[in-house]
């Protein structure tokens, strides 16, 4: 309406918001169409599922840094919330895009062997089963997943002290995938 030009501070608040969003038009209608695809790409989200055990923090710092490199968001079922924790992490895994699974030796059998924890193959079979994921599972050497449903699946393996070689799998991998 003209009316709102009449007030000084409002009719220039209003001019100047007007000029811009010509200028966002303008630039807009410039872009090419790689320039558009790029600024329409959503950015993919990576659930990591880990063991939050105090001896696992470095080795699981050290994955979801080099992970947080890539141009992806991290979601993890660390965060606090007033649901329960099963509904929360898979609301999680429903809304990513793909999940890294950290399978470090937390529990071990009457025989010695490693296995990850259970929470970790529980989130990993929920993300296959139910939704289909993609899934990067990291195994630490030592650890055992035969037997289970990933039994026949790839994985990555790693060694805690020195996670170099699986480093530079993991980036090949979210190279190809994201």
């Amino acid at each position: 309406e003209e009316k709102l030009f009449d007030n000084p501070i409002k009719g220039g608040a209003l001019e100047m918001a007007l000029q811009m969003a010509n200028k966002a038009v303008g630039i807009i209608k410039s872009l090419d169409k790689n320039e558009i695809e790029k600024l329409e790409k959503k950015i993919p989200t990576v659930f990591v599922s880990y063991n939050f055990d105090e001896k696992n923090k470095d080795i699981t710092k050290k994955f979801k840094d080099f992970i947080s490199k890539f141009d992806v968001a991290i979601s993890e079922g660390s965060e606090v919330n007033t649901i329960s924790v099963s509904e929360k992490v898979k609301t999680k895994i429903d809304d990513a895009d793909m999940v890294v699974a950290i399978m470090t030796k937390d529990e071990q059998d009457d025989k010695g062997i490693w296995f990850p924890a259970k929470w970790i193959i529980e989130e990993s079979a929920y993300a296959l089963a139910n939704k289909n994921k993609e899934i990067i599972r990291l195994l630490e050497k030592g650890c055992d997943t035969n037997g289970r449903i990933f039994g026949d699946k790839e994985y990555i393996l790693f060694d805690r002290e020195n996670p170099t070689e699986a480093l530079i799998k993991l980036a090949e991998v979210l190279n190809k995938k994201i």
